[in-house]
């Protein structure tokens, strides 16, 4: 009996001690839990007024205090981080904790979808594919971040574009006397185009060479043009291929487009309708506006093995003229009032087309004018309007304008009847037709 009441005194002594540590540790839970949210606002405010490390060293105590992962802690962890980790070269210490953080991050989403907020999802969503973007950029492309990012870039580019070029150029060349291939390229230019030195094709050239050979791709572009024109060096047609061979492959649209003129003319290279065609469809797929054009013209002519095709045509005229290029703007005006390429005919199309490109001093767009305001087509009859848009084109050398200004001149039409001037324009039309 004695044996029994000792064993239960036993036994009722374990059950006190692990109450008592049971609650011990729900104190010291709380406490700790306690902690972590202090540190936590106190990471929330230094986050807020942009002390971005001090808010990782809260972050990091109270994780510590907490003793295990949250997703409001790991989500402000990597906002912080993504303030101070280098995208550009993309390693590092914080890059390496950033790329941690945003899986455990998004693993706890995978698992927990009911538990994170959508807005904190979509914020982290975004820094998910800026770290992508980031691992997958060339050495290249990580270069000229870098050289984006130099002061001297930056302030040399808004003098350029105020066209203090003195200030410019004095900063392109600081920049470039510290390996900045960018700027090179820019004084290149300056020097080709005269900007705020003595126009120098020879400088030009030994600039765009400079920064060609540290993989520029506008320089390498821009040596195609010097080599093919022999300005600053010998014309070379098959140097000038290699350059823009160099940079199109690299994904240099202008050098895609010249690429495409040397196959479609056989400088530099034999000649290759074939690989015209295909550089000159890369180039106008990436918003080049010239070969935009020469595809257009291909598909409306027939040219270099393109087989006619009017709505393609008209297709390529569309964006080029969407882009402001007063050709393609009249052309499509023309389509407009033809009503073909499988276009239906609208004579008000086509007179606002050919008014966006008469503006622009397309000639044969003014011509059309003065036609459609003679006759009332597409507008309302306006015969002052008519003579206006006449005389222009004629000023222009358009014989259909100057014949349109004779009319108007011998039978007083949009202004007052006068046989010597009659005379004089008719005499311009016969000489020039």
């Amino acid at each position: 009996m004695e044996l029994k009441i000792k064993n239960q005194k036993s036994k009722m002594r374990t059950v006190i001690v692990f109450i008592a540590l049971l609650f011990c540790g729900a104190a010291l839970y709380a406490q700790n839990d306690m902690r972590a949210r202090i540190e936590l606002e106190d990471a929330e405010k230094a986050y807020s007024e942009n002390r971005h490390q001090a808010a990782l060293e809260h972050l990091n105590k109270a994780q510590d205090a907490l003793g295990r992962w949250s997703h409001q802690i790991g989500y402000l962890r990597i906002l912080a981080l993504d303030k101070v980790c280098d995208y550009v070269k993309a390693q590092g210490a914080h890059f390496t904790s950033l790329q941690a953080e945003v899986k455990t991050y998004m693993d706890y989403v995978n698992a927990n979808p009911d538990r994170v907020e959508r807005d904190r999802f979509r914020e982290i969503y975004v820094i998910e594919n800026k770290i992508s973007e980031a691992i997958a950029m060339t050495e290249v492309d990580r270069m000229f971040k870098e050289w984006q990012s130099a002061p001297e870039f930056e302030e040399g580019r808004i003098a350029y574009f105020d066209k203090d070029y003195a200030k410019a150029l004095d900063l392109y060349m600081k920049a470039a006397d510290n390996g900045n291939a960018f700027t090179m390229d820019f004084i290149g230019e300056m020097y080709q185009n005269g900007y705020g030195v003595a126009r120098d094709y020879s400088k030009a050239f030994e600039w765009y060479s400079k920064a060609a050979n540290k993989g520029v791709l506008h320089a390498m572009s821009n040596l195609g043009v010097l080599y093919r024109d022999g300005n600053g060096v010998a014309q070379d047609d098959t140097k000038a291929f290699e350059w823009f061979s160099k940079a199109a492959e690299r994904g240099d649209a202008e050098s895609m487009s010249r690429l495409g003129g040397m196959y479609s003319q056989g400088h530099g290279v034999a000649k290759n309708d074939a690989k015209a065609f295909e550089w000159t469809s890369k180039a106008a797929d990436k918003g080049i506006v010239g070969a935009m054009m020469s595809l257009a013209y291909r598909y409306q002519n027939g040219w270099d093995g393109v087989a006619k095709n009017d709505a393609k045509a008209f297709e390529w005229f569309s964006k080029a003229a969407d882009r402001g290029q007063m050709n393609a703007m009249n052309e499509v005006g023309n389509y407009y009032y033809t009503g073909t390429g499988g276009v239906a005919k609208n004579e008000v199309k086509a007179f606002e087309w050919y008014s966006k490109a008469a503006e622009k001093g397309e000639v044969d767009a003014m011509c059309r004018l003065g036609h459609m305001y003679d006759y009332g087509v597409g507008v309302t009859k306006n015969v002052t309007k008519s003579f206006e848009w006449y005389l222009k084109a004629a000023e222009k050398g358009n014989p259909l304008g100057m014949h349109g200004v004779y009319l108007c001149y011998q039978n007083g039409k949009g202004t007052p009847q006068n046989e010597a001037k009659a005379a004089e324009w008719k005499a311009k039309y016969d000489a020039a037709r």
